[in-house]
């Protein structure tokens, strides 16, 4: 059975980690997706990390879609 990762990136106006009614989402992010390869741990010489990348649409939202069963990390591309 096949997973989805997704969220939103949001500017976090009173910084309580919620987005709360009035928070915009951020468009334009560059999300990028590691994988930890099928032993399961980062570190490990099967890690896969530029396994996928997405930029955020124009509410904030990510989806990386049709994923197997594994651990992932996702993170935002600061740069």
């Amino acid at each position: 059975r096949l997973v989805n990762i997704g969220d939103t990136v949001w500017y976090d106006v009173n910084k309580n980690g919620v987005q709360n009614i009035g928070e915009p989402g951020i468009a334009n992010v560059r999300i990028n997706l590691a994988y930890a390869g099928p032993d399961g741990v980062f570190g490990t010489g099967d890690d896969d990390l530029e396994f996928a990348f997405t930029d955020t649409d124009s509410e904030g939202k990510y989806f990386f879609n049709g994923l197997f069963p594994g651990v992932y990390e996702v993170s935002v591309d600061t740069s």
